[in-house]
């Protein structure tokens, strides 16, 4: 079977059409959920085998990479994982594809605030299109 429960939550257990094992947390005590979750999983396994899709990542993968990849590399890391903690709430779980000019305007007008110097906010989203950047032409993630 490939859901089953573990406690309250469903998880899923299946392979891929590459031969590969996936077990999953599908997050959810609803089991019509998990089942929705698991056929969506396998969908997106089988284009990326079947047809040759690139997968979508989502920003915290894009932020765990970068973090391993500047470690011992960037003396200003703290600052970057201060950007990320700040971020986490606007960005997490939203894939790379899906973050837009109208997205980025956003999270700027809620970091200008009375006080807070326009180079303070530069600064923070400076990481956020160094990610972004990495993502998109060293990574090929966009």
């Amino acid at each position: 079977m490939s859901l089953y429960r573990r406690g309250e939550v469903w998880w899923v257990r299946f392979t891929t059409p590459s031969g590969q094992q996936i077990r999953q947390s599908a997050q959810t005590a609803n089991r019509r959920a998990a089942q929705e979750f698991e056929d969506r999983l396998k969908t997106e396994l089988w284009r990326i085998a079947k047809l040759g899709e690139k997968p979508r990542y989502k920003w915290q993968h894009a932020v765990e990479r970068w973090l391993l990849e500047k470690e011992g590399e960037k003396v200003t890391l703290f600052h970057d994982k201060r950007c990320f903690r700040e971020l986490h709430k606007d960005l997490y779980n939203v894939y790379l594809d899906e973050i837009s000019r109208d997205r980025i305007d956003q999270i700027k007008q809620t970091r200008l605030k009375p006080g807070v110097a326009n180079a303070t906010v530069n600064r923070f989203l400076a990481v956020i299109r160094a990610v972004l950047r990495r993502a998109e032409r060293e990574w090929e993630w966009i």
